[in-house]
């Protein structure tokens, strides 16, 4: 086990990480996560054996605060008797305790703040304020002023606001579009009582939902729509006069589940899977320029939530050898389009009889302790390697495990086995990249050093693209 000096260290590098623009840190680097709800010590340790350096944490406000709250009722206080902080407090604390910084994700409105009865539990126009006031509670709870409390420095405000399964409602009765607005004045409200516990808190907005619905009972609006006129910018976006004011945030998060590999784009305009990363980033980046958003530094762009079913658990799920590769060029590609923080879900799949087999684990019916890893995608997660053939040339990117400074040595797969291709340094933030002569066909690897840990093997022929559920087949 760490010792808790050992621990603080490490956390506090990855802090480091976390918080430098790319121009400060002289890399851009990629910090990885992990979400998952079998929140135990266990939990936390494969974690971080995963190189992840993030684990996201759903904080829901209906769980902590009174339904119906007394007159002395303080919201923002956190030591208001009237607040239940466990188990979330329990998670917080073994999770800095592990090497790991938490990013809090609040969301679902006790009854007393919700404005609407139609939607479900939770969803129905939250009143602002009242998120607001409860946003600065958290906050403070995880400011490491709280006897026994370590501080948390990332907070994101709601999940999936675009989605009426999680805000209600998404639109007026006109059939103009309510939930981008509504959502302004909640990531405002939020960033203002997070900001005021810690100006260097990191406000996180977005963590949109990927795809358009029009359907009845699962009504959402567009990712890029709603950005777009959350930013209060036009299709051509330039910027709508009197739309509404700036929005407060220091990240911007997306959810960008796939129908296919890393390479695939959603069938809408206003859908944002991984293929259309690049266009979520240029306007995140058109919204900057146009003073749209008010920041305490760089805008970040994250993924905070993304993973493919694998079977045989989801019998339609993606096969688990190519799940390794699908995984790596996840990672890659979301890099390549600004990306600096990507959170896996889940870590272990789901129960067999129900949705999300995504895990980075096969769930065990007897528990966690005896789940197996997918060993191939797990390793694909903890050290992503891609290589591409173009021309004459091999094209190779990978991150060292954990993200820290090392010599990579890339290997090609021949008769008797691997051999020394090429060497390389990666940079500060665990980044490795060139281009090179190579072979044409056949598997490259990366190793540690000369001796030390290897990638998954990455084929340089590139299978077909295969159609799959976003979400998987068995929910």
């Amino acid at each position: 086990m760490l010792t808790l000096l050992r621990r603080a260290t490490l956390l506090a590098a990855a802090v480091a990480v976390l918080a430098l623009p790319a121009s400060a840190s002289g890399a851009r680097g990629l910090v990885t996560g992990v979400q998952d709800f079998d929140l135990t010590q266990t939990h936390f340790d494969r974690v971080k054996a995963s190189g992840s350096g993030v684990v996201k944490i759903s904080v829901v406000w209906k769980d902590i605060a009174p339904a119906a709250p007394p007159v002395t009722f303080n919201p923002s206080d956190p030591l208001d008797p009237n607040y239940r902080w466990e188990p979330f407090d329990t998670y917080v604390r073994q999770a800095v305790a592990t090497g790991l910084d938490p990013l809090i994700t609040v969301e679902q409105a006790p009854r007393f703040a919700e404005r609407d009865t139609r939607g479900s539990s939770g969803t129905g126009n939250p009143d602002p304020l009242q998120f607001g006031l409860f946003a600065e509670a958290v906050a403070r709870r995880y400011s490491g002023a709280v006897a026994g409390l370590p501080r948390v420095r990332m907070f994101e405000a709601w999940n999936e606001p675009n989605a009426s399964f999680f805000l209600f409602p998404q639109r007026n009765a006109d059939g103009s579009n309510y939930s981008p607005g509504l959502y302004r004045e909640l990531v405002n409200r939020f960033a203002t009582g997070v900001h005021r516990v810690h100006a260097d808190n990191t406000v996180v907005a977005g963590a949109l939902f990927p795809f358009t619905l029009n359907r009845a009972a699962s009504l959402t609006i567009g990712p890029y729509r709603f950005m777009r006129e959350l930013l209060c910018l036009s299709a051509k976006l330039k910027v709508i006069p009197g739309c509404g004011p700036q929005v407060q945030f220091d990240a911007w998060s997306h959810h960008p589940y796939t129908s296919g590999d890393a390479t695939h784009k959603a069938g809408h305009r206003d859908s944002i899977s991984l293929g259309d990363l690049p266009r979520m980033q240029k306007l995140l980046r058109t919204a900057v320029r146009q003073k749209r958003i008010v920041s305490r530094g760089s805008v970040k762009f994250w993924v905070t939530e993304m993973g493919w079913d694998t079977a045989p658990a989801d019998p339609k799920g993606v096969p688990l050898g190519l799940h390794a590769r699908w995984v790596s060029e996840a990672l890659y590609r979301s890099w390549s389009a600004g990306v600096s923080l990507f959170v896996w879900y889940r870590l272990r799949d789901g129960p067999s009889t129900g949705p999300v087999q995504s895990g980075l684990w096969l769930r065990c019916d007897a528990g966690i302790a005896c789940d197996q890893p997918k060993r191939a995608s797990l390793q694909a997660y903890r050290f992503p390697f891609v290589a591409f053939r173009s021309g004459k040339r091999v094209r190779v990117w990978g991150r060292t495990p954990g993200g820290v400074r090392k010599a990579v040595v890339i290997e090609r797969s021949g008769k008797g086995g691997y051999k020394r291709l090429k060497r390389l340094r990666s940079d500060s933030q665990g980044i490795f990249k060139g281009i090179f002569s190579g072979p044409r066909n056949g598997h490259l690897r990366a190793r540690i050093g000369s001796q030390g840990e290897v990638s998954v093997p990455f084929s340089l022929k590139r299978p077909p693209d295969r159609p799959v559920n976003p979400f998987g087949s068995t929910g």
